[in-house]
């Protein structure tokens, strides 16, 4: 039997177009959000703020057309965040979603860094739309399910070491693994 998995907060890891915008639509669906991306640096060791990045997607959000967010004041909901500071964070998330450049040693550096922070009773996804998810699987993450999401036409894979069951988020339907993945 699946059991069902209450998702109250998500992260996202990426906070180029795709992750920002997978962001909004959580925030549009009354999902507390953290995005994170990677810690701005100073070139001139001046103060700055590390959540640049992050911030500066989230603002972006409210410019874009069509616009992702139901309300252009729903961003304020995203909580900006870094890899180097704000890792903590992903200890209160139940659905974190990878949404970082389609590079292969990228990923697995990132799920080698994020792998400690997650609960366990987390569902990790990424949204690659190119990498085999057997390859994405290699290492310290292991357990692949497929999910689709018509609705914006994202695949998703969930890659936890104690994973069990996942039921899908609505709308959306449930792959079964393929074995060439």
């Amino acid at each position: 039997m699946t059991e069902n998995k209450i998702i109250k907060r998500v992260a996202v890891l990426g906070a180029g177009v795709m992750g920002a915008q997978i962001a909004a639509q959580c925030i549009n669906v009354g999902l507390p959000v953290v995005l994170f991306d990677l810690p701005n640096k100073s070139d001139d060791a001046k103060p700055v703020n590390k959540n640049a990045i992050a911030l500066k997607a989230i603002e972006n959000l409210k410019k874009l057309k069509p616009a992702p967010l139901g309300l252009d004041a729903q961003a304020n909901l995203i909580v900006a965040a870094n890899y180097e500071d704000d890792l903590d964070l992903l200890a209160d998330c139940d659905l974190i979603i990878e949404a970082i450049a389609e590079r292969l040693d990228l990923k697995h550096a990132l799920y080698e860094k994020v792998s400690p922070h997650i609960p366990t009773h987390a569902i990790f996804a990424t949204n690659t739309s190119g990498l085999p998810i057997g390859e994405l699987a290699k290492g310290s993450i292991n357990s692949c399910i497929s999910l689709r999401i018509p609705s914006s036409s994202i695949n998703v894979s969930t890659s936890l070491p104690n994973l069990r069951s996942f039921a899908p988020i609505s709308p959306s339907t449930f792959l079964p693994r393929r074995s060439n993945d």
